[in-house]
């Protein structure tokens, strides 16, 4: 079974690992594309290279890599214009011939360029996790992967089929982490955008009570959530932020931030609907930081509250478990040390293949 992973990196983490990598794009396609995936960032990648475990044959395209993306249309002597993201992935994608294309939120390519690649292929699965139009076009999307249960029934009460999947973690990251002191009382590691006021303003509280260090970006004036609602109060909340946030982080740097974190906070954005899931709760424990995360109704369902990870109820009791646990961090510890087991038992990359080749099957028989 052939499979591509269709997916895109953050703009700003592509430029500064090329920067970071001088002569890099001179280098040979399959060279650069094996240096990105082995700094991990995000986790389908290695997600579906697990799957090559299960029989699949896999093409991963980072269609958005533009020194990449060029050096792949030279090596095979394809001649390209100016909309290049577009054409070059649609003739790698023809030239492998998957059954199965797995895009990400990428939605630019939805709609009738997503039509054209859906004639090359047997299925089409999508994955959104994100806020998303109500008229975004999902056409030629066989299914919706989702971590938001929410998400997941909504789009099936609009009569577009969807599964929920969890995001995972992929444990060779830990070889790449040796001798990394936690020397970082608390953390905090993410977006921090007009889809996340909540955690904007938890955020704020908590620079004030803790000692939390906070890496992410600020929204902008030229954010693309402009004109959404409650986007100059989020902008508001954000600049009284500034002094304390550090500049976004991602891949093994971002890793060995958490690693060298005794804690980290998490705050799921609005579009979560109250419900756990998101990837940060995999990333923190998988690496042995302790997880302090929201209450959610569904949190037995991932981890053991308050054994495998803290959870909380409200700003207050967050501030007051953050110092509690710098206060006695053999407690903490032994929180991380259970939570890391749930997670290297329970939310892998290989246990998450299994999962998604299941939906997969599922499927292709249809």
């Amino acid at each position: 079974m052939r499979l591509t992973l269709f997916w895109s990196f953050y703009q700003g983490y592509l430029e500064s690992f090329y920067e970071s990598h001088p002569q890099l794009e001179e280098r040979t396609y399959q060279y650069q594309v094996n240096l990105l995936l082995s700094d991990y960032f995000g986790w389908p990648p290695a997600l579906a290279k697990k799957l090559e475990c299960l029989g699949y044959e896999v093409q991963i395209l980072i269609v958005n890599a533009e020194p990449l993306q060029y050096k792949w249309a030279e090596e095979n002597g394809f001649h390209f214009t100016k909309n290049w993201q577009y054409e070059i992935a649609y003739e790698q994608v023809r030239q492998f011939q998957p059954e199965i294309l797995w895009i990400g939120s990428m939605f630019n390519f939805y709609g009738d360029y997503l039509q054209t690649l859906r004639q090359i292929c047997r299925k089409v699965f999508a994955w959104i996790a994100c806020p998303i139009s109500p008229s975004l076009n999902l056409s030629g999307i066989d299914c919706v992967l989702t971590s938001h249960i929410n998400f997941r029934d909504s789009f099936r009460r609009q009569g577009q089929a969807s599964e929920r999947l969890f995001p995972a973690f992929e444990p060779n990251i830990l070889n790449l982490l040796d001798n990394v002191k936690s020397d970082i009382d608390c953390s905090f590691i993410g977006n921090l955008t007009w889809a996340h006021l909540k955690r904007i303003q938890v955020l704020k509280q908590l620079s004030k009570q803790t000692p939390i260090r906070i890496w992410g970006n600020r929204p902008t004036l030229l954010s693309k959530g402009l004109l959404k609602k409650g986007y100059i109060r989020t902008l508001l909340e954000a600049n009284s932020l500034r002094t304390n946030i550090q500049s976004s982080i991602w891949g093994m740097e971002m890793y060995r931030i958490l690693a060298r974190s005794c804690m980290t906070v998490n705050v799921h954005g609005e579009v979560a609907g109250g419900i756990a899931g998101n990837i940060r709760m995999f990333e923190a424990t998988g690496v042995g930081t302790l997880l302090i995360t929201e209450n959610s109704p569904n949190i037995r369902e991932l981890f053991d509250p308050n054994k495998e990870v803290v959870v909380y109820d409200t700003i207050n009791d967050l501030v007051d478990k953050i110092n509690y646990y710098i206060q006695y961090p053999r407690q903490a510890l032994k929180i991380a040390k259970a939570g890391q087991l749930k997670t290297l038992e329970s939310h892998t990359t290989s246990y998450r293949s299994e999962q998604l080749a299941k939906i997969f099957n599922l499927y292709i028989s249809k």
